[in-house]
């Protein structure tokens, strides 16, 4: 690969990640450089080494441009609801989720530059909080900072999935973030990190996303289990020998930012803990009316909202099974539906259907979620693989399978894929996760060909 190439990649990884939950237009400009770098590379590289993910993307990104040509538009009231510049533009923003298999050659395997592209992912998101927190309304008590619901420039369900992520980050690799480049335990680093994760988790309590809530205790379960499964073959305690034999030494928190750190997070536990259980059960009564049939449908119930919106869906989709109705295709129906129980009191007719697979299902049909599917998949055998083959750390492995997890769980609650936010979060999440298959001991050196893992 060439220079010039290997450096536009590596910018673009950099602003991607420094970008990624502070400046949008950060974003735009770190997505574009990591498609250029990608063709730079094909274009002056032999070829790139392909595994099973990567193929199943590629038919996944065909599979959404041809789209508009294989469904008619969707048909109310005998006219066509979608124009042809919306449905092309709704496939080329499904085809921009592909954004993760340029950041996975970007990444080329290196488990030192992740855990620099993390940091920097990290602090964007900590300066992100700072910067968009309204201090006026914080100044006026926790209670009606509570009541708020602040999503730091996102949505709260959207800002949950990014915080309980980095949560996620903070919690699995923690020995990475206490230690010093020697392996010893660095005490500034600990205390940084001790502020970072009651920082976070303030930050996901705030945001009271219920869904999320369930995803991130589903993904740390999956993260003790998989902890809890031992080592995964005989090279892993060399793997990364290079910059990561600290991060498998016994290292401990110093007892006193232990103690402080425990206190702190007690604390925040208890005033939460109020509002927590009034989340998960301030909707109990709706949940009884709508399944006793003593309930139509409640303009102020989100659960009531949701209900209606995935019979909505479904029924749209067993329409259309295999191809669906088209890009764009859900917004539409819902708006021209007419149905009071798809309407909001506060903010209207939904947008989207709140469930991620059922608007694959509605826009893209069977085929289009199976492909998607696959590449999930696919995903998962990669980190398993490079984990038991000791070709990648068992901690940073446990840590994207259990991010994977926390967001195939969180897609069950809302939909977000087309947005650019979304994009390059999935982007450099995915795409760590790839780049452990196309490139499993590393970038090689000059000269030399990797291909792809075998069996992927």
């Amino acid at each position: 690969m060439s220079a010039r190439a290997r450096h536009l990649q590596d910018a673009s990884l950099y602003t991607l990640a420094l970008s990624l939950f502070l400046a949008p237009a950060g974003v735009s400009a770190g997505l574009l450089l990591l498609w250029l770098g990608f063709v730079l590379a094909v274009a002056v590289s032999r070829p790139l080494p392909l595994n099973t993910a990567v193929l199943l993307t590629g038919a996944f990104v065909v599979y959404c441009l041809l789209h508009p040509l294989l469904v008619p538009a969707p048909q109310h009231a005998g006219e066509p609801l979608l124009g042809a510049g919306p449905r092309w533009q709704g496939a080329l923003d499904w085809a921009q989720l592909a954004a993760f298999v340029p950041a996975a050659y970007a990444l080329r395997g290196d488990s030192r530059r992740l855990m620099l592209l993390s940091g920097l992912a990290l602090a964007g998101l900590l300066l992100g909080m700072l910067w968009r927190m309204d201090w006026a309304l914080a100044a006026q008590g926790f209670a009606e900072l509570l009541e708020s619901r602040p999503g730091f420039g996102f949505t709260a369900i959207a800002f949950a999935l990014y915080a309980g992520t980095a949560l996620l980050g903070l919690v699995l690799l923690r020995r990475r973030c206490w230690s010093a480049a020697d392996g010893r335990v660095s005490t500034w680093r600990a205390g940084l990190w001790v502020v970072a994760v009651l920082v976070v988790f303030q930050g996901v309590m705030l945001a009271q996303s219920r869904g999320a809530w369930l995803g991130l205790g589903a993904a740390l379960l999956v993260a003790l289990i998989a902890n809890r499964r031992g080592p995964g073959g005989p090279l892993e305690a060399a793997a990364g020998a290079a910059g990561e034999a600290h991060a498998a030494m016994s290292t401990a928190i110093p007892r006193r930012a232990l103690l402080i750190g425990l206190a702190a997070f007690v604390l925040l536990a208890l005033l939460n803990a109020e509002q927590i259980a009034g989340r998960f059960v301030e909707e109990a009564g709706i949940v009884r009316a709508l399944a006793s049939g003593e309930l139509d449908y409640s303009q102020t119930s989100s659960l009531s909202l949701r209900w209606h919106a995935q019979l909505f869906g479904l029924g749209h989709w067993l329409a259309h099974p295999w191809l669906g109705l088209g890009p764009g295709a859900s917004g539409a129906l819902l708006e021209a539906s007419g149905d009071p129980a798809l309407r909001d009191a506060g903010l209207g007719v939904l947008q989207h259907l709140h469930n991620t697979y059922l608007e694959v299902l509605v826009q893209l049909g069977a085929i289009g979620l199976a492909l998607l599917l696959g590449v999930f998949l696919s995903l998962l055998g990669i980190l398993h693989r490079a984990v038991h083959g000791g070709r990648l750390a068992r901690d940073i492995g446990v840590f994207l399978l259990s991010a994977l997890v926390f967001v195939a769980i969180w897609n069950l609650f809302n939909f977000r894929a087309l947005n650019q936010d979304f994009r390059a979060y999935w982007a450099l999440l995915a795409g760590a996760a790839l780049s452990f298959g196309l490139y499993p001991r590393g970038e090689p050196a000059a000269g030399n060909d990797t291909g792809s893992e075998s069996g992927q």
